[in-house]
């Protein structure tokens, strides 16, 4: 619990803090009494920044403690203090893309603010503050303008502690002179406590305490007006100026290294355009908020179960809608994505993996087989009956004179290849249906067709070769037909009756439910990428500042938005499959909906690891391509594994879509249901784990950055 009438704010004892070997706080003690300003000072790099994130829970410290109204930081919530500090990071961390309004509401509801107490908490800022246009987007404003948005956003909820990094780098003098004064009116009117960093000695001056932070120690605390009595002109340091003075303990601080001790008083930013005034002298004083503003404590700390929830759905809630705004607000992505969606199915199902048309076949035949519409012409001449059927397979018969010319044709890619038919075929043909086994070689010879093939084109020449195996069997189904013989005499003795699918399928159906597989989760990426950026651009650790669950709430907003992007797809996948091409799904739609919106599931949990990992925007594009390249070459895609390399095979079972293709295929071709042994473990056990093992993965590395 807060104990309120505790004189000190912030607390820190014994604070320390290392990343790898080089040690960025050591042994620093801090004490920050109860409606003061405290201003640290140090060159960059000091440490400062650092700090200030242990004191907002974003990362925590290797040794020592933190203590807020003589609490533990680390006994809060996800240990963050959350709503009773107001958070205002160096580079202010807003979200390029949002309008003002939409800033406000969206860190109004972190902190369950309901939203007629935000818009009228909006208001007495807008005017004390003199905000931009509220319909302004934050990437259209200037950098002053955004400092003010800023630290109204941290205002917002009307915290107890304020935190602001550097809140008056590369601000103009006179908005610099508004920010302090406000600082002030604060503290007098509201008692709130302000913890503050900054480069400028000469704006500490009115602070209660200062601090300088130098190679992790703090060298000097205490307040300037006593800094100067000890060591300013009337002493024997004989410095005149504050700057001085901390010049001096640069100097003599024993472990000095080659970075620069104090940085001077910038230079002015000359050539703006206009000054911005951040308040009007005349309302210094003036209580920013009404009566009925929100406590010290945030709301979201009940204890009551049913504010509880509402306070939980108004985090997810803003944390999904933010999302959703952050993802329409790319330009052009959202309907790119539909398009290449769409254009994508309409390629895998009518353009990959079905028989090859139109393919040319040279014939060479003593006969004159121009009339092929003459059925009596047809039936009297076999080599014609042949040809007729073969062309029904859809391919293009190029008649021609001689071998060398069919060869020839080969050669230049005019035909794929060539038939030669010898004398007297239909004679031969008959006379070896009539003496069987006891036909010479001159009559099996006669009956032989000779053909040449380019087999450099294997799916070419194999659609070929199959063709030709089916028509010269219905030609010899047909001619014994004529006779009312069995058909049975010329056929193959194997009949062939399939289980599953049916004997016309081509390579489009082994095809089909991979390629959508593949095409859904790659379409998926875009929701885990906007966690990615989240990461990169900091904004996340301004969102985690407000004391928002990462795991809970953070990462699960990403899968709720992720939702009507799903039934999109969804739809679309159903519209083109079942009602435009018409196929006949075996399985439950159910089930198949399931099997596709796991491997989604696991494809943004990918992603928000790669974010943990820290890792930029542009390596986490490469090694998603890569995972891409792998799964498309590896996963029982375009061939069977069985046809992979026995040592490989292993490694294909790896992959997380191996299995899903496989399961897939089984229920869309096979009809099997979620009781079948190969789908319940291989499709939905299998996702679900890997699901766990990417939440625990993240979670750890979370925790583990927050350590460092």
């Amino acid at each position: 619990m807060f104990n309120f009438s505790e004189a000190t704010a912030i607390k820190l004892v014994s604070g320390r803090k290392s990343y790898s070997n080089k040690v960025i706080l050591d042994g620093v003690d801090i004490s920050v009494e109860k409606g003061t300003i405290y201003a640290l000072l140090g060159p960059s790099g000091c440490g400062k920044t650092t700090l200030l994130s242990c004191i907002v829970g974003t990362q925590q410290l290797n040794q020592g403690r933190i203590e807020l109204f003589g609490r533990n930081v680390s006994t809060f919530r996800n240990g963050m203090p959350g709503s009773l500090i107001g958070y205002m990071p160096q580079d202010t961390c807003l979200y390029e893309t949002f309008t003002i309004l939409e800033t406000f509401i969206y860190y109004g509801r972190l902190h369950c603010i309901p939203l007629d107490q935000i818009l009228s908490n909006l208001s007495t800022l807008n005017i004390v503050m003199n905000l931009p246009s509220l319909n302004s987007k934050v990437n259209n404003i200037s950098g002053g303008e955004r400092r003010r948005v800023s630290l109204g956003v941290a205002l917002l909820h009307d915290p107890q502690i304020l935190i602001l990094d550097e809140p008056c780098v590369g601000i103009d003098p006179v908005l610099r002179e508004g920010i302090w004064n406000y600082l002030e009116s604060l503290v007098k009117s509201r008692g709130t406590t302000v913890f503050v960093t900054t480069h400028y000695v000469q704006e500490t001056r009115n602070c209660a305490k200062i601090g300088y932070l130098k190679d992790g120690h703090m060298l000097v605390q205490d307040s300037p007006i006593a800094l100067l009595e000890k060591y300013g002109p009337n002493s024997k340091f004989n410095n005149t100026t504050l700057d001085d003075v901390m010049l001096h303990f640069c100097k003599t601080h024993r472990n000095k290294i080659r970075s620069r001790c104090i940085p001077k008083l910038s230079k002015m930013e000359n050539g703006l355009e206009e000054k911005l005034q951040l308040i009007k002298p005349g309302v210094m004083e003036v209580n920013i908020f009404s009566t009925n503003l929100l406590k010290g404590i945030s709301q979201c700390t009940t204890s009551n179960a049913l504010e509880h929830s509402k306070n939980y759905y108004s985090e997810l809630k803003a944390l999904t809608i933010r999302n959703l705004i952050v993802f329409t607000r790319f330009p052009l992505l959202p309907l790119t994505l539909l398009i290449s969606f769409l254009v994508n199915i309409y390629l895998i199902l009518y353009m990959i993996g079905n028989d090859p048309v139109g393919l040319s076949l040279g014939t060479i035949t003593d006969r004159n087989c121009d009339n092929m519409a003459n059925q009596s012409v047809i039936l009297r001449d076999y080599t014609c009956l042949f040809l007729n059927i073969l062309e029904k397979s859809h391919i293009n018969l190029v008649p021609m004179q001689t071998e060398t010319e069919g060869l020839e044709a080969i050669q230049s890619g005019r035909i794929t290849g060539y038939l030669k038919f010898p004398e007297n075929f239909t004679e031969n043909v008959m006379k070896r249906l009539v003496w069987n086994i006891h036909a010479d070689e001159e009559i099996i010879n006669g009956s032989q067709v000779s053909i040449r093939l380019d087999n450099s084109e294997y799916i070419n020449s194999y659609f070929i070769t199959k063709s030709l195996y089916e028509s010269i069997q219905k030609f010899m189904v047909q001619i014994v037909a004529e006779y009312g013989l069995d058909a049975r005499r010329v056929t193959l003795p194997l009949s062939f009756n399939p289980v599953y699918g049916n004997m016309t399928d081509t390579w489009n159906t082994f095809f089909v439910p991979m390629l959508l597989l593949v095409l859904w989760t790659i379409f998926s990426a875009p929701m885990g990428f906007l966690h990615v950026f989240d990461t990169y651009d900091g904004t996340l650790t301004r969102t985690m500042a407000t004391g928002v669950d990462f795991h809970h709430k953070v990462l699960l907003s990403y899968y709720i938005a992720d939702i009507p992007l799903t039934v999109i797809q969804a739809g679309l996948i159903i519209f083109c499959v079942w009602w435009d091409r018409g196929d006949q799904i075996k399985g439950d739609w159910a089930l198949i909906g399931l099997i596709l919106y796991l491997p989604r599931i696991v494809t943004i949990g990918l992603h928000h690891m790669f974010a943990s990992l820290k890792i930029s925007v542009k390596d986490t594009i490469l090694v998603s391509i890569t995972l891409v390249q792998i799964s498309l070459y590896a996963s029982d895609t375009f061939w069977p594994i069985e046809s992979v390399v026995w040592w490989y095979r292993y490694f294909c079972f790896c992959l997380p879509l191996t299995f899903p293709i496989r399961v897939l295929r089984c229920v869309m071709i096979r009809g099997w249901g979620i009781m079948h042994p190969t789908v319940f473990l291989n499709g939905i056990c299998y996702g679900i784990v890997c699901m766990i093992v990417l939440s625990i993965t993240t979670t750890l590395l979370e925790r583990k950055n927050k350590k460092k």
